[in-house]
């Protein structure tokens, strides 16, 4: 049966481990699970296969990803260290950066081909204690230089859910954003080339008075009466999400299109299902085909993507 290291949050560990069955944390955010990954998992951020398992040498972990790395491909390394600092880590008189400089260096003598802008693969080591688990990942390495500077943490979990989700594949043109403020979804989907109807009783960031695309309505949303229709109702409301569903409910009919409902679903405990159910029951008979993820930019909260029945 194939082993996984799992990148998940410690938050909802108890929620990972009902989605997952058994798995074993090794450090921050990091579990060992051996089994399937279930399809479209809510609770799991990164799931990587482990090819090969071995001591925490240089020597071992050059020969072990020798063993795995495929013939003729690129590689870079990237490494973690976790878990307490302890037995292993404290004898290593080395960090992850020296792994990865030292392991590379070996597998270059050995005749593989590093490359640290665009490789083929990526060689991913999680080092736990004295043992070094190794993965092979397909794709690039970012160019530091091009990474997004977000607004705020709102922004990022709307590009996250975006990509997540698949929205790119939905004709979305017109959108209602309800709590707004700051105004970090508002600016992402303007960007994206969607208009927005930003709502919120706050102020929205100096940076996106000059955006054509959003109109602010300071209002809080109970009080909001739309006017037009929209292809999609974002909502990042602070509050319960029983609460939270019901304002997004009432704006139902104003959807067509493409009628979806992004909501981000708060979970004032380590319990994030109840909450979960609890905003779902009150959609139910509305919307259908109800999605949810807890992305990596989450914290006490997980997004829910629906579409209006």
């Amino acid at each position: 049966m194939a082993e996984y290291i799992v990148r998940a949050s410690d938050r909802f560990a108890g929620a990972l481990r009902f989605e997952l069955g058994w798995c074993r944390r090794l450090g921050t955010d990091t579990y060992l699970y051996e089994g399937d990954i279930p399809e479209d998992p809510v609770f799991v951020h990164k799931a990587y296969r482990i090819e090969a398992k071995c001591g925490l040498d240089f020597d071992s972990i050059s020969k072990s990803i020798a063993e795995v790395l495929p013939s003729g491909k690129s590689f870079a390394i990237e490494c973690q260290l976790v878990g307490k600092e302890g037995a292993g880590r404290a004898k290593l008189g080395f960090g992850s950066r020296e792994i990865e400089v030292r392991t590379g260096k070996l597998l270059e003598n050995s005749g593989f081909i590093a490359d640290l802008d665009k490789p083929d693969v990526i060689v991913e080591i999680v080092a736990v204690g004295n043992a070094a688990y190794i993965s092979i990942l397909e794709g690039s390495r970012r160019n530091p230089h091009s990474i997004r500077k977000y607004l705020n943490r709102a922004e990022k979990k709307f590009i996250e859910a975006y990509e997540v989700f698949g929205l790119r594949d939905f004709s979305i043109r017109n959108a209602l954003d309800i709590g707004a403020a700051p105004g970090g979804f508002s600016k992402a989907m303007a960007e994206l080339g969607i208009s927005v109807v930003s709502v919120d009783p706050g102020e929205l960031d100096p940076i996106l008075k000059g955006i054509e695309k959003i109109r602010h309505e300071k209002v809080r949303a109970e009080n909001f009466k739309a006017d037009s229709n929209f292809d999609i109702i974002t909502d990042d409301m602070n509050m319960h999400p029983v609460q939270s569903a019901r304002i997004a409910a009432s704006f139902s009919k104003n959807l067509e299109g493409s009628r979806l409902l992004l909501m981000t679903v708060k979970c004032p405990t380590r319990n994030p299902v109840k909450y979960m159910e609890a905003a779902m029951a009150e959609l139910e008979g509305i919307f259908r085909n109800f999605r949810f993820k807890h992305l990596e930019s989450n914290k006490s909260e997980v997004m829910m993507l629906c579409e209006k029945i």
